[in-house]
């Protein structure tokens, strides 16, 4: 109530100062209207003559513009020239291009899409020495010329055209006959017809419609346009509250107004506090933990956006925390690997030396000391593994053709298929190649494959194909073993994790960060007794075609 108030108190306050200061207000606030129209209007009319400025300008500037100032036959011989020019020329508001010599004598005339009649066709006479000529910088404002039967208003935009050894006599001059309205039209930017366009070596003036009329009596603010011409406002009558019944109607209809602005902004105010509640509720929930805080969203509006924006906030920070606790774990397997693993191997060592010094009398004692150094190097191993995880080296990008890779593959697999009794199914027909390094690239699929081996039964397949798509390419090696849910697809790329009893549970593990670090993704589609299929995933930017 004490927001409504205060919203309040100033209209009323309004509404008072109003009914005392009326008349000088409205006046007031009718000139400094007028001003800001007129200062519109200079600024569009300055702004459309500048840019006619600026192509006569590159129109002099031409290399064969002189020939034109010679003989009117020279419009035969400088196509590139009038090409340009026509292209300068090409808009409704101008008639056409003039060339005059210095004495203001016509020579030539080119043709707009707006022009008719004579200078551009057919016969008649073309005198600009009666009309007034007004500078506008370094260009000159001919005319304007009223409406004729058969012909508009129109006025010239000219400037001067000097040869490269002489800049002091010009050649002659260069002008746009334009159309007076495309430059009157302007006038109706104060949503009224109350500007006129006044040269003022001339008492007539032009309205919006460029229609020729007199100068008003009733003449209010005056604005210098271009050269000599001036914008001018006309006045009116504005009437007064001056009768005490017109007053208190109006104070009834602010009382009214007031009362009404009041209902809305109560009702206003109490939705929208009914609408923000949940939302102050919910970022309250999602500060103490509870991510999955969710709002329901209804309808289009800016709470509705809001509250879309929140849910989509929430759904991202989610992710976010996911992916950093997998980076944390990530990093803190990769400290605890590369300690175990250097504490672990120097020792190691050590014994694997003392066990193969022993002597080898006995045939149970030279049994004993061979599984003794096979465990030491499985153990060595194992520690290998460790730290290809921890630190692996970094990629060596190459362009590698994927048709390579799948060959190489297909023929280190296929014995070791061919004797479990599976069967190795290929199909590889692109010739695009990826951005990575080819040993880890080999190194991921061949992980997959002895797993797709591990998880087949004898007369099943395996299959290593590559699909392509319009947004990436996808090496996929599917069996059609036991399969997984969806509780092992989560977890099997942890380290250490295996289903396989002489496995080291590192091998995915490894693979998943190798395709990290080549700009790929390795994703994992399985159900149980249905088999699994592994994807290597590259997005298009990391494709190209092979080198020649």
């Amino acid at each position: 109530m004490l927001s409504l108030l205060v919203a309040s108190l100033p209209l009323a306050v309004t509404v008072f100062v109003y009914d005392r200061m009326t008349a000088g207000l409205v006046s007031e606030m009718a000139t400094e209207r007028a001003q800001q129209n007129l200062l519109q209007i200079k600024n569009s009319i300055y702004h459309f003559s500048r840019q006619h400025i600026h192509a006569l300008e590159a129109i002099s500037e031409l290399p064969e513009i002189p020939r034109l100032f010679q003989t009117q036959n020279s419009l035969a011989y400088s196509s590139q020239t009038l090409s340009l020019i026509h292209f300068d020329i090409d808009r409704p508001e101008i008639y056409g291009a003039l060339f005059f010599d210095p004495n203001w004598r016509l020579v030539n005339a080119l043709p707009g899409q707006s022009a008719s009649g004579y200078p551009y066709w057919g016969q008649g006479s073309f005198d600009i020495s009666a009309l007034a000529k007004a500078p506008f910088g370094t260009a000159m404002l001919i005319g304007p010329t009223p409406a004729v039967p058969g012909h508009s208003a129109w006025y010239l935009m000219a400037l001067p055209v000097y040869q490269a050894e002489n800049e002091k006599q010009p050649l002659g001059y260069v002008a746009f006959q334009l159309r007076l309205a495309s430059l009157t039209q302007y006038l109706s930017n104060a949503h009224s017809n109350n500007t006129l366009l006044c040269p003022s070596f001339n008492q007539s003036c032009f309205d919006v419609l460029a229609r020729t009329t007199s100068t008003p009596s009733n003449v209010g603010e005056t604005q210098t346009l271009l050269g000599d011409w001036h914008l001018v406002n006309i006045t009116q009558e504005t009437p007064l509250l001056a009768r005490g019944q017109e007053r208190l109607l109006v104070l009834l209809m602010a009382v009214l107004v007031l009362c009404l602005v009041s209902m809305f902004f109560y009702f206003l105010v109490k939705r929208v506090r009914r609408r923000v509640f949940p939302l102050i509720d919910a970022a309250n929930a999602v500060s103490v933990g509870d991510w999955s805080t969710r709002l329901p969203v209804q309808g289009n509006d800016e709470i509705s956006l809001l509250a879309r924006s929140f849910n989509r906030m929430t759904g991202h920070l989610d992710s976010l925390l996911l992916a950093r606790g997998e980076a944390e774990r990530k990093a803190v397997w990769g400290e605890f690997a590369t300690g175990i693993a250097h504490e672990i191997r120097n020792p190691l060592a050590t014994i694997k030396v003392c066990v193969q010094s022993l002597s080898e009398g006995k045939a149970e004692d030279r049994e004993l000391q061979q599984l003794m150094v096979g465990e030491i190097d499985r153990i060595n191993q194992l520690i290998s593994g460790l730290l290809e995880y921890a630190r692996p080296p970094d990629p060596e990008t190459q362009h590698v053709p994927l048709n390579n890779v799948i060959k190489r593959l297909a023929c280190l697999i296929s014995p070791m298929a061919k004797e479990r009794g599976i069967q190795l199914q290929v199909e590889c027909d692109t010739t695009l190649c990826i951005e990575a390094d080819e040993n880890q690239i080999q190194q991921i699929l061949m992980n997959l494959l002895l797993n797709a081996l591990d998880a087949s039964q004898p007369g099943s397949e395996i299959h290593l194909s590559v699909e392509l798509t319009k947004e990436a390419a996808m090496l996929v090696v599917s069996d059609q073993g036991c399969g997984m849910d969806e509780k092992q697809i989560a977890t099997i790329s942890q380290p250490f994790y295996t289903t396989k009893t002489t496995g080291t549970g590192l091998g995915l593990s490894v693979s998943q960060r190798l395709a990290e670090m080549n700009n790929a993704r390795l994703e994992f589609h399985s159900q149980p007794r249905k088999g699994t299929q592994a994807v290597l995933r590259f997005e298009r930017e990391f494709l190209c075609e092979p080198s020649s």
